[in-house]
C-alpha cells in the first residue's frame, strides 16, 4: 500500500508523467508564438484592398415627382450601401442596406439632391457618387379637388344607375319574361 501512494503522490511532490510532458509541450508553443507574433506582424505590411469606385445610378438625370416618391436604382460593388439625401441644408441618410434600389417617400415640394456610397471590403466606404437631382412638385389643389370631384360624381351616378336597375329589373320582367326572352332567342 504505501508503494502505490508513493507514486500517486499525497507524500510525493512529483506530479504525472504524461502532465508534465503536456505543460512543456504548451507552453513552449505558446512561448514560440508569442515570441514570433510581433516580429511576424512587424515584417509584414498591412493588407491593401483595391480601390473601388462609387456606386453609379442607373437614371443619371434629373427627375420629376409629382407625388413626393422617388424609386431609384444604382449599380455598384457588392455589399452594403448608403443613400443621402438633401434638401437644402438638411441632409439626412435615407437608406442604408444591402439593396441596389431604395424608395423614399412623404418629400415635400421643393429641389433634392441624392447620392450613394459602398461599404468596402475594409469595413471603410467608397466615394460618394455623383449626385442624383430630384424636383418634387406636387398637382396643384384645384386639379386635385377637380378630380375628386369628377370621381366622387362618376360613383355617385353609377351607384344609382345599379340601385335603380335591380329594383326595376324584377318588378317589370319577372320569372316569364326571362324565361320568354330565353326561348325567343332559342327558336331564331
Amino acid at each position: 500500500m504505501t508503494s502505490s501512494k508513493r507514486g500517486r503522490g499525497s507524500g510525493s511532490t512529483k506530479s504525472p508523467p504524461f502532465r508534465a510532458r503536456g505543460r512543456v509541450r504548451a507552453g513552449t508553443v505558446i512561448g514560440l508564438l508569442l515570441g514570433t507574433l510581433p516580429t511576424m506582424a512587424l515584417a509584414q505590411p498591412p493588407p491593401t484592398f483595391p480601390p473601388t469606385s462609387p456606386p453609379t445610378f442607373k437614371d443619371q438625370g434629373p427627375s420629376t415627382s409629382h407625388n413626393g416618391a422617388v424609386q431609384m436604382q444604382w449599380s455598384g460593388p457588392r455589399g452594403d450601401y448608403e443613400v443621402q439625401l438633401r434638401h437644402g441644408e438638411h441632409v439626412r441618410s435615407a437608406y442604408r442596406g444591402p439593396m441596389a434600389s431604395a424608395h423614399v417617400s412623404g418629400l415635400m415640394d421643393g429641389e433634392y439632391a441624392l447620392r450613394v456610397r459602398a461599404r468596402t471590403e475594409d469595413q471603410g466606404w467608397t466615394a460618394w457618387s455623383a449626385p442624383k437631382r430630384v424636383t418634387v412638385a406636387h398637382h396643384p389643389m384645384p386639379l386635385v379637388w377637380t378630380l375628386m370631384s369628377l370621381g366622387f360624381l362618376t360613383f355617385a351616378a353609377t351607384a344609382i344607375v345599379v340601385a335603380r336597375s335591380s329594383t326595376g329589373a324584377t318588378g317589370a320582367t319577372g320569372a316569364t319574361g326571362a324565361t320568354g326572352a330565353t326561348g325567343a332567342t332559342g327558336a331564331s
